[in-house]
């Protein structure tokens, strides 16, 4: 995940995992933070505030176990 700071240059965050529940399955997630309170802190934000705003498709190239 990249950002801007003050400066308008890209500021890279290291991945933290998220994992939740819904109807039975388990999901898996990521936030781009800078450390653990901070990722903690941007999934409570998550929780009260998150809104569905698009959709990231990738088509994945199975190769040669297209065939098995």
């Amino acid at each position: 995940m990249s950002i801007e700071n003050e400066c308008n240059t890209p500021v890279r965050f290291p991945l933290f995992e998220f994992t939740y529940t819904h109807k039975g399955h388990t999901f898996t997630g990521h936030i781009g933070a800078r450390d653990w309170k901070d990722a903690a802190e941007k999934l409570a934000s998550a929780r009260t505030n998150a809104r569905v705003t698009g959709q990231r498709v990738e088509v994945i190239d199975g190769g040669r176990y297209d065939d098995e």
